[in-house]
């Protein structure tokens, strides 16, 4: 019985690893969301999260600790958004226009 077993496992590994998968859970930057936003200069949007972080174009958009994203100038910014444990849930890509 115990042979039988091992060798399921090792079947079910071997194959999960062929596939390119994983038996853990997936990590936080494939369990993150994506979302894709135009916002022109001057105009404003609310994002979710209980944190922010602004990885690119910080000159472009300021986001409050609310969430609330302000177009600053023309160009594009990534916010990342995290939930109260510090969890990264979802990338914003803004894309800022006149």
């Amino acid at each position: 019985m115990k042979k039988i077993f091992g060798a399921i496992v090792a079947t079910t590994l071997l194959f999960t690893a062929a596939a390119g998968g994983s038996l853990i859970s997936p990590t936080t930057a494939e369990a993150a969301g994506v979302t894709y936003k135009d916002l022109k200069v001057g105009y404003s949007i609310i994002i979710s999260g209980s944190s922010f972080v602004v990885t690119s174009g910080s000159d472009v958009v300021s986001v409050s600790q609310y969430g609330w994203v302000t177009g600053l100038k023309v160009g594009s910014a990534t916010i990342k958004a995290y939930d109260s444990s510090g969890v990264l849930t979802w990338t914003y890509y803004i894309n800022v226009t006149r």
